[in-house]
């Protein structure tokens, strides 16, 4: 039987392992002695999500409120490997902040307030310890807005390593950021949305979320996140931290849900800037972060990268 909406969000609530004022950070799934660490950021919410359930019920399966990070992405990273049995253990967090685009009164949605607070909470934190094990790739997981949250998180990530006097801060951003093996962009729209402008013109300014600008067309703050986030993936900056992968899955359905009427909310184009690999899936906006099961081409998509650079991290043959 499927657990029910109350019965998860009582059950997530018990693994918030941080809280701060613009963000929360959230252990679906523990490990103490991890194969990967991969963490998720949801998108806007449209549909009025609030935090406390935009983390978790962005990535359920389709038609349940089973959470497919927590429960079928373990399934699809075991299996046979040179007639060997093989299971990599990941260890799953998910990010928190206020997504909804028109519900920010206290000024909860600023990018560069969302991206501190993780530096402190997620990577610095005593505790956590995230990226923190030699050799253990991390992976970041964005959809829609998460995307560009990603890029603002490593591009702070990267000033700091040159930037910051203290040691200890210096040396655990740097093995993070050297542990980080890949991005995956589910339909986040690098260059903006129309869609998403037309809808946020509708929103009154006094309560819109701050970061609605970031999904305009051609909005030049996006467009330095964006040269910054691609000059650093090229090795062109100064921190000399090793390259990492981009991916992006691109949602080539229109969609009906979250006030949009039978839109596509991320065009091609936006979707496919700077990455290493482009996967169109048979999917809305929304849907694309829905998997069906272990059939389905995102979770196949992301589960497939993820054995490979274990593999590599082990030293063992890849695929």
């Amino acid at each position: 039987m499927h657990p029910t909406t109350e019965q998860q969000a009582l059950k997530f609530q018990d693994r918030k392992r941080r809280n701060a004022e613009y963000t929360s950070v959230y252990e679906l799934l523990p490990e103490e002695n991890p194969d990967v660490e991969i963490i998720f950021f949801h998108g806007l919410q449209m549909e009025g999500l609030a935090p406390e359930h935009s983390f978790w019920r962005t990535w359920k399966l389709r038609g349940s409120e089973d959470c497919w990070p927590e429960t079928l992405l373990p399934e699809m990273l075991q299996g046979r490997k040179s007639n060997q049995e093989y299971q990599i253990k990941p260890r799953v967090l998910a990010i928190s902040y206020e997504g909804r685009p028109d519900q920010d009164e206290d000024g909860l949605g600023d990018d560069c307030l969302i991206a501190d607070c993780l530096v402190n909470n997620l990577i610095l934190d005593t505790d956590l310890k995230v990226g923190q094990r030699k050799g253990v790739p991390v992976f970041l997981v964005g959809h829609d807005l998460g995307g560009i949250l990603i890029k603002r998180l490593v591009m702070m990530l990267e000033k700091q390593v040159i930037g910051t006097t203290d040691e200890t801060e210096r040396g655990k951003i740097r093995m993070f950021l050297e542990n980080l093996k890949s991005v995956f962009f589910f339909s986040t729209p690098h260059s903006g949305s129309p869609a998403i402008e037309k809808m946020a013109s509708k929103i009154d300014d006094s309560t819109a979320n701050e970061m609605l600008h970031l999904m305009k067309v051609l909005n030049t703050e996006t467009a330095r996140i964006n040269a910054d986030f691609q000059r650093y993936r090229r090795g062109e900056t100064d921190s000399k931290v090793s390259k990492f992968t981009s991916h992006a899955l691109h949602a080539t359905n229109a969609t009906n849900e979250g006030g949009y009427n039978n839109v596509l909310v991320v065009p091609e184009g936006s979707a496919r800037y700077d990455v290493d690999s482009f996967y169109s899936v048979n999917a809305n906006h929304f849907s694309v972060c829905q998997a069906e099961g272990t059939y389905s081409s995102s979770i196949r998509f992301l589960s497939e990268r993820i054995k490979q650079e274990v593999w590599k991290a082990k030293g063992q043959q890849v695929f």
